[in-house]
């Protein structure tokens, strides 16, 4: 692979797609699942010759209650919130709220931990600092803050993108 990154084909990545997919009971939407305004929009899909299929989603038996996007209040939606922090607090991960990841700590080479900022979640302020000792790191804060916070730590990049 051009850099490097052989181990993130199609074909060799796809399995661990498919089984977060399986955790997280991704299906495509069922009749009943689609709202009146879902099928608003199908109408003028058709009417206007556009494709369309149903979208999918990461939900266990929905209840239907059409706040998906501001939070499901049965705990329905499989989010991270009822599934990944669960099961890592099961495994031993410590996690902490209103806490964000200003910067990655890095001896020898390797991520070592992280150094944080604490807010208030109700008035925004600033409460406390804090770093955390890790054998392991795992930075997933998406494809927006995942390369902002390895910049802000000074993150070497290898691959010269």
């Amino acid at each position: 692979a051009k850099y490097g990154l052989d181990n993130l084909s199609a074909e060799k990545f796809r399995p661990y797609l498919d089984t977060v997919a399986d955790q997280l009971q991704i299906h495509i939407n069922e009749a009943h699942e689609i709202n009146a305004c879902a099928h608003k929009v199908i109408q003028g899909c058709e009417k206007m010759q556009f494709s369309w299929k149903p979208a999918q989603r990461n939900v266990k038996q929905c209840a239907l209650t059409g706040h998906c996007l501001a939070g499901c209040p049965s705990d329905r939606k499989m989010s991270s919130l009822v599934t990944h922090l669960p099961w890592a607090a099961a495994y031993g991960a410590r996690i902490f709220s209103d806490t964000e990841v200003v910067k990655v700590r890095t001896r020898n080479g390797r991520a070592s931990g992280v150094e944080a900022r604490v807010t208030d979640p109700d008035s925004g302020a600033h409460v406390a600092d804090m770093q955390v000792d890790a054998d392991l790191v795992v930075l997933a804060a998406g494809a927006i803050h995942s390369p902002l916070i390895m910049q802000r730590s000074g993150v070497e990049d290898r691959s010269g993108q």
